[in-house]
């Protein structure tokens, strides 16, 4: 029976390997989640003898923070692509400035800019090296899979073995998991090393007979590999303490398992130990983490657990499939049916582990349950749900200090998630049918298949080109023409804006553009709706073609529409206004501005009416007070100008403490305060009580000399402490916080 198990499993890693490779295909180059990132360090690396870059978060790299893994798995891939050539690698990785990443929307979701004729994909010394490291990653993530069949065998030797299979392949067709296998990513390699000595120290566990002397070398050799890919391998080390010492319990063998433990760890330190004291010695942090951080960028705010569980969406969206940079998801059906599998799978799992209260001892003979440690002890089983725990609080950890809220950053624990969720359906088809158990992993392969065609590959296709003779000359608004080369020229032929928008709402702005001659540049493309006093309240830039057509690639005659998302922000203007929205091109890497002939640099679409909607009154300040209304008394300011602004709040719960009230005009690029206001409204906040509404005036003094440009009003509340700390209140919106502890109101222009 077991020949033919190993067999299906087999048959298992081949399926996986084939969807892989069409995972691989699908999303194209730098697109898969922090590629951008991960292959320039890896080229970094062949290109210095495997030679590791300082961090610097003050002059970040292209890697950015990925700088700061541990390099084992970047060291192997260097060490694959060295030989290639990748000169082509500056042209094939052309940033799009304008790239949404971590937003899911169906415009400018690409991190590249890919050729219109896909050119780059298989042709070029960047696409051959890329898509082998993609393989790499497949093959460690196939250890993964045949792993979680081993570890289930072993952790429940009185099951069918074909329960293992199932844990398998609910592995190996999780779509994201797939994602996740074909993408260039260090978590492949730690993933495939604590899986496989999860197993060992399982078989170990289920031996009558002191663990050999080979295998315990082999795990340090592991677990050093692990150490020096991903950071998720150091809680792990806990659960192989444990597992030492409850081996040493079983055996009555102490000095044994003491002695070579400390060998293991050893070898683990010896393989690993250099890069921490490297870390330290730099960074004065052995893990390197802070300088990691301040790349990746920290959280505003300190994580709250009513923010954690507003972010759960994502989490769960990105354990199933959220694809390309979190930017491509599935229907949301698919989430719903995986969801409800996992909540059947759970409860199936619950049943058979309550039955009987019983476990399972080293030689599989099932005794009554003992608190004693020894023979009654069954670690294997605990360890199921052990180890998930423990990678989710590291996850918890991790997502408190920066934005991590992914689902696929638990797949350290994979093998054991599998490994409960078949047992769970096993336990359910006991009592019904056996046939039951195959329905989740009949979905996971159907949906994993569908993916790449219907969800991501379609989410990269290049746009359509029309031909210009659809468009009439009488059609044409504007005609720009690139001011270093006169001769070439675009023209704008249809614009589609709402006539009245109100704040706090997304509006969706169409466009026709139509190329008169081949153009040299790539251009981006502007939208911004301005105010009377010639300040841009919201604006939306982005590249043509939903973020996927250069236009130095188009030729003469063809024409394109682009339909782009604009953010119009609930406090941007403090009453109703007037808004013209315009309309222009320009170069993201100079900022030179296509013309029209007129000498001006926009063209001007219409007027929009701005209407205050009630969006503001969704945000509060730690769900206590909100704000009415505002206003200021002028947004064209100057150097030491008396500013004033007035503001209008709600109490809606009692504040109980004396709040002081900033109201602070920065630079949003730099942070820099050109004018603030802090004090207590009169009276103090503790006094204020619900329903009361309380006018509270700021005026300000603006710095001498700012420069010129926009600026934003910043206002919130905090709290001085005895210890000097600043405690602010949070933003929170429509009763889910936001994460942040100040609310951005409208912009102002120094002149």
């Amino acid at each position: 029976m077991a020949k033919n198990e190993y067999k299906v499993l087999a048959g298992i890693i081949l399926i996986f390997f084939m969807l892989a490779l069409v995972y691989n295909w699908a999303s194209p180059l730098f697109e898969n989640s922090d590629e951008l990132f991960h292959f320039p360090l890896i080229k970094y690396m062949a290109d210095n003898d495997l030679s590791l870059p300082v961090q610097d978060p003050a002059n970040i790299q292209e890697w950015h923070q990925e700088g700061s893994q541990p390099p084992l798995y970047h060291m192997a891939a260097a060490l694959l692509i060295k030989p290639i050539d990748l000169s082509d690698y500056a042209e094939t990785r052309r940033l799009n400035p304008h790239a949404r990443i971590g937003i899911v929307s169906d415009s400018n979701i690409n991190a590249v800019i890919h050729p219109l004729d896909r050119s780059e994909e298989f042709r070029g010394g960047t696409a051959i090296a890329l898509r082998l490291v993609r393989l790499f990653s497949t093959v460690l993530a196939a250890v993964v899979v045949a792993a979680t069949y081993f570890l289930t065998v072993y952790t429940f030797p009185d099951v069918p073995r074909w329960v293992g299979l199932l844990a398998a392949a609910l592995v190996a067709f999780n779509p994201m998991y797939l994602f996740v296998a074909s993408s260039i990513n260090n978590d492949n390699m730690a993933n495939a090393a604590i899986s496989t000595v999860l197993v060992l120290l399982v078989w170990m566990y289920r031996r009558d007979s002191l663990p050999p002397v080979r295998v315990m070398l082999l795990i340090g050799v592991l677990l050093g590999i692990g150490m020096l890919s991903k950071l998720s391998t150091g809680p792990f080390m806990l659960l192989v303490g444990l597992f030492w010492l409850a081996l040493a319990l079983k055996h009555r063998a102490f000095p044994y398992m003491v002695k070579w433990g400390v060998v293991t760890l050893g070898i683990a330190l010896l393989i690993s130990g250099w890069w921490y004291l490297r870390n330290y010695d730099l960074y004065g942090d052995l893990t390197g983490l802070n300088v990691f951080v301040d790349i990746a960028g920290r959280r505003p705010t300190a994580l709250t657990a009513e923010q954690l569980w507003s972010e759960r969406e994502s989490f769960i969206r990105s354990f199933w499939g959220l694809y390309g940079g979190l930017t491509v998801d599935m229907a949301a059906w698919t989430y719903t049916v995986f969801n409800v599998l996992a909540v059947i799978s759970i409860t199936g799992a619950v049943v058979f582990f309550s039955r009987g209260l019983k476990l399972f001892t080293g030689s599989g003979k099932t005794k009554p349950f003992s608190f004693h440690t020894g023979l009654f002890f069954d670690l294997p089983r605990i360890a199921l749900f052990l180890w998930p725990l423990m990678a989710f609080i590291s996850l918890i950890r991790w997502t408190s200090m920066t934005w991590a809220s992914q689902g696929r950053l638990w797949f350290v624990s994979l093998s054991a998630l599998a490994t409960l969720g078949a047992v769970g359906f096993y336990e359910l088809s006991r009592r019904t049918r056996q046939e039951i158990a195959a329905v989740p992993a009949i979905f996971a392969l159907v949906t994993a298949a569908a993916a790449p065609f219907v969800w991501i590959r379609p989410a990269y296709a290049p746009p359509k080109l029309i031909p210009a003779a659809e468009f009439s000359e009488d059609e044409t608004l504007a005609e720009y023409t690139d001011p270093d080369f006169p001769d070439e020229s675009v023209r704008l032929v249809s614009v589609t804006v709402p006539d009245e928008i109100r704040t706090g709402q997304e509006i969706h702005v169409e466009l026709a553009f139509c190329a008169n001659t081949p153009l040299s540049r790539n251009w981006s493309i502007f939208v911004h709706l301005v105010n009377p006093f010639q300040i841009i309240l919201t604006q939306a830039d982005f590249t043509p073609g939903g973020g996927a057509l250069p236009t130095s690639e188009m030729a003469a005659g063809l024409c394109w529409t682009d339909h782009y998302p604009i953010e119009v922000k609930a406090g941007i203007a403090p009453e109703d206004t007037i808004l013209d929205v315009l309309v222009g091109l320009y170069d993201a890497r100079d900022n030179t501005r296509m013309v029209l002939a007129d000498g001006t640099d926009h063209y001007f679409v219409q007027q929009t009416q701005l209407k205050v909607g009630d969006a503001l009154q969704q945000f509060t300040f730690g769900d206590v007070v909100r704000l009415k209304s505002y206003e200021i008394s002028s947004v064209v300011i100057g150097s030491k100008d008396e500013v004033t602004v007035t503001l209008e709040w709600e109490v809606l719960k009692p504040l109980n403490k004396d709040y002081t009230v900033f109201v602070q005009i920065l630079d949003p690029r730099t942070t820099s305060r050109i004018a603030a206001s802090d004090q207590q409204p009169a009276g103090g906040t503790s006094n204020w009580q619900p329903g009361q509404s309380i006018t509270d005036i700021h005026s300000m003094t603006v710095a001498e000399n700012p420069p010129p440009g926009g600026y934003v009003v910043l206002i919130g509340f905090y709290e001085l402490t005895e210890g000097g700390a600043f405690n602010r209140l949070r933003l929170v919106y429509d009763g889910v916080d936001t994460g942040y502890d100040s609310m951005t109101l409208t912009q102002v222009r120094v002149e």
